[in-house]
């Protein structure tokens, strides 16, 4: 295996030519410090993924529009570039990540972090002098790009109610230009603990800011890891070392809330806090656009933070629609954003690595606050699992969300467990616990955490069920659910046991369907009534209830499943049998008999054809390789993410299975599904993507050289 020495050779001097092409891509960066691990990192994903990183960096300035107008970039969200550039410019006049990177660790940056960073875009730079690849907006990047980066991805919140930011105006104004927002690609991930066996199974997008690339990490002596990271960022979200392994999955725990102020008769602009009157603060951004105009948005703030008009709600918690809120003479709402103050998760990660056990792993995320919006998952050699809920949470009890909870509120917290609190009363803000890293969240003393040598399983739904041996109950409602229905993938993770490589290993790639093993053959019944339908039954009874390549019948239940909408079933959720209910599809319903007939006319192919002539991916020369995988819904726990016309675009990535032997190092295997590089001049931009489509893994990168 080829490496980068960082340790042996200066960082700055060091020559393109002495960059080698390791196996698949995948670098083995040997340092001495953490800032030579960030040269060599920031100069391999330049070379990997330069033309986005380029886009990247550009989002983090406010440039995007400048330089692409409204086409989509690797760092274009939903609600366009324009959107993304007022955001990131009124954060840049504010000085708001400045101000948090001035602050000591764990608000800001600990001395690792810093040092990372620094080197990150010192190497990044460093190729960009030496390369003659020309991108559309290159520039040169400082440390704070990359800080900048790292806060504005934690801000779930604001992610989700950017276009309402962007876009509120006060009622007495002429109103803001609206963009229809494209649908998301929710994100995800399942993860397994099993005593020394561990499976980590992130779902990402394949391209673009929120995408993984892989390295090898050594500072000899100090730590050996091999991982992934998300592009632009030097720290290592998923891995495993000698000791353990670990990776994150986005929670349910909501990383903010809403407040609901009253407003000023006559001025719209001025709310009351305890009968005073406070003025709203207008900052007025203006970003150029290519091809176009200069664009002037006001962003309106209140002592809670951002006026909004509109949110989408977490996908994981059953809402994938825009929430209007609309800013009327009488109230306007506030995000109260939970991760707006620190710098949380990249603290914790930085330490990941030297952890030598799980207690460790636990430690490290207690002392630094966490994650901002997701829980880890990990295992060590002493056959022990952790499930840490650890992150960014307004400290909002269920007894404060009754007290202060508005109408709107009692509504959102009911249905999605979000609260909107009364902003005119200066006792309903989030409180504040005795470790709590910032103001106004949850200390981790009173977050759902586990350490146990029992089977643990993550794939997003909340803490209670991570073990069905031992629930976590107690817990506020902001945390998420308890006691309730879990999700597809989560109940086949749940009733899988794991207790070899090879186990987790066909625990993904089997592909199998957990909702077509549950309700086909309730199916096949309704079938002997429909005789119209004979062909598509008969498809259906050969299925083998996979999503493999080959499966036939797959494309139709899937289709059919998705038009069935919300499920009925004969037997209902019981909480003392969560794993085996609900089942037992009401065939009788008619919704469910229409649902099968619309499925069967709008297939578009026919019943039985396999899902290779369906989905698929791109290689680098736009050549469509078939891709195995199924839908959230169906419970296919190899999650792929795809277009209307089937082309994946993001689910399963880094996919890597872990057993600790007692041996010097752990036996793994690895795949990186979306591959090494966005560069389709390269040959690793779907090598790997090849690799996953014929389930081939690759065998773990530590004590390999």
């Amino acid at each position: 295996m080829h490496t980068l020495h960082w340790l042996l050779v200066p960082a700055l001097t060091l020559s393109s030519t002495a960059i080698p092409t390791s196996e698949h891509g995948v670098p083995h960066v040997v340092a001495s410090d953490h800032a030579g691990l960030g040269r060599g990192i920031g100069h391999a994903q330049a070379r990997d993924h330069l033309c986005a990183l380029g886009q990247i960096f550009l989002s983090t300035r406010g440039e995007l529009a400048e330089h692409f107008g409204e086409e989509r970039t690797a760092a274009t969200p939903p609600q366009g570039n324009v959107a993304s550039d007022v955001y990131t410019r009124d954060l840049i006049a504010r000085r708001v990540v400045e101000r948090i990177v001035a602050q000591p660790a764990p608000v800001g940056p600990s001395e690792d972090v810093r040092a990372l960073t620094r080197g990150y875009a010192e190497g990044y730079n460093r190729f960009l002098a030496e390369t003659k690849q020309n991108c559309r907006g290159l520039t040169r990047i400082t440390e704070m790009d990359v800080h900048r980066l790292k806060y504005i991805s934690a801000q779930d919140g604001a992610i989700r109610a950017l276009g309402g930011i962007v876009t509120a105006t006060p009622p007495s104004r002429p109103q803001a230009p609206q963009r229809p927002s494209a649908p998301e690609i929710p994100r995800g991930s399942n993860a397994i603990a099993a005593g020394k066996v561990f499976l980590g199974n992130p779902h990402v997008p394949w391209r673009g800011i929120a995408s993984f690339w892989q390295a090898r990490l050594t500072i000899p002596g100090k730590l050996d890891v091999d991982g992934a990271s998300l592009l632009g960022t030097p720290e290592t979200v998923a891995g495993y070392t000698r000791h353990t392994a670990w990776a994150a999955t986005i929670a349910t725990s909501l990383s903010y809330a809403l407040a609901e102020v009253k407003l000023v008769p006559g001025d719209p602009t001025a709310y009351t806090v305890d009968g005073r009157v406070e003025r709203m603060t207008e900052h007025k951004i203006t970003v150029d656009v290519r091809g176009g105009k200069p664009e002037t948005r006001s962003l309106w703030s209140t002592r809670y933070g951002p006026v909004i008009t509109s949110m989408v709600v977490s996908p994981w918690l059953g809402e994938r629609a825009a929430e209007r809120l609309d800013w009327t003479a009488e109230r306007a709402f506030v995000l109260v954003d939970a991760n707006a103050k620190s710098l949380r998760g990249a603290n914790s990660m930085v330490e990941f690595p030297r952890a030598e056990s799980v207690e460790d792993l636990r430690r490290s995320i207690f002392a630094n606050g966490g994650m901002s919006y997701a829980n880890v998952v990990a295992s060590d050699r002493h056959g022990k699992g952790l499930f840490a809920n650890v992150q960014a949470v307004p400290h909002i009890t269920d007894a404060h969300a009754r007290r202060c909870n508005t109408a709107k509120g009692r509504e959102l917290f009911e249905r999605a467990g979000l609260p909107v609190l009364d902003g005119s009363r200066a006792d309903c803000a989030p409180g504040t616990d005795r470790d709590s890293l910032v103001p106004g969240t949850f200390g981790a003393h009173r977050m759902p955490n586990l350490i146990s040598t029992d089977q643990l399983s993550n794939s997003n739904d909340s803490h209670w069920l991570t073990s069905v041996k031992q629930p976590l109950n107690g817990f506020p409602r902001v945390f998420g659910t308890e006691g309730t229905a879990r999700s597809p993938r989560t109940r086949f993770g749940l009733q899988e046991r794991v207790t070899s490589l090879r186990d987790a290993q066909e625990m993904v790639l089997s592909n199998r369907s957990f909702m077509g093993e549950l309700a086909v053959d309730d199916v096949l019944r309704m079938c002997k009534s429909m005789p119209q339908h004979e062909k598509a039954c008969d498809a259906l009874a050969k299925w083998d209830r996979r999503n493999d390549l080959d499966s036939r019948g797959a494309l139709l239940f899937d289709e059919f499943w998705q038009e069935i909408g919300d499920i009925p079933w004969l037997i209902p959720f019981n909480p003392a049998d969560p794993v085996r209910t609900p089942r037992a599809l009401d065939i009788d319903n008619p919704r469910v008999r229409a649902a099968f007939t619309k499925a069967v006319t709008s297939l578009g192919h026919a019943p039985d054809a396999p899902v290779r002539d369906h989905q698929f991916a791109l290689n680098s020369k736009g050549k469509r390789v078939p891709m195995h995988g199924g839908d959230n819904a169906l419970g296919v726990y190899n999650l792929i993410e795809t277009t209307s016309e089937g082309q994946a675009v993001g689910g399963t990535s880094f996919l890597f299975a872990v057993r600790f032997t007692g041996n010097a190092c752990p036996e793994a295997r690895t795949i990186l599904a979306n591959s090494q590089s966005s560069n389709p001049a390269s040959p690793h931009f779907s090598d790997q993507t090849e690799l996953f489509a014929a389930k081939r893994w690759l065998p773990g990168r530590l004590c390999r050289g």
